[in-house]
């Protein structure tokens, strides 16, 4: 049987592999349809590391590829957001109760992915 999941996911390092070494933040930024801000936004955050040499940056096409690679989003049922928001928003209604146990039982349990007792 044939493994489709390795076809499907491609490593950091083949991302990029027909692209020269190293290419300027212009070149990345077309190259990957966004905006040279942005790329400056990864920089300045430290998600993107570069090479300077004088006033001109360089991208190494790995590092970069490895950006691309951390961005992927699996799509994976509810997002952390929506998480959070309801254990804030049952938590303080717990809380508020009075019920500090029940509301450490219904932390545990969103944060622990199972259903409270």
């Amino acid at each position: 049987m044939f493994d489709h999941s390795a076809v499907n996911q491609p490593t950091p390092n083949s991302l990029l592999s027909d692209q020269p070494p190293f290419l300027t933040v212009q070149q990345a930024s077309k190259l990957l349809h966004v905006s040279t801000w942005s790329l400056y936004q990864s920089i300045r955050s430290g998600e993107l590391p570069i090479i300077r040499w004088g006033r001109r940056v360089v991208l190494q096409c790995e590092d970069l590829a490895s950006l691309v690679a951390s961005k992927r989003d699996e799509g994976v049922g509810q997002s952390p957001r929506s998480s959070r928001r309801e254990f804030r928003r049952a938590t303080r209604h717990e809380l508020h109760l009075g019920g500090a146990e029940t509301a450490l039982r219904r932390a545990a349990a969103v944060l622990g992915g199972t259903e409270p007792a």
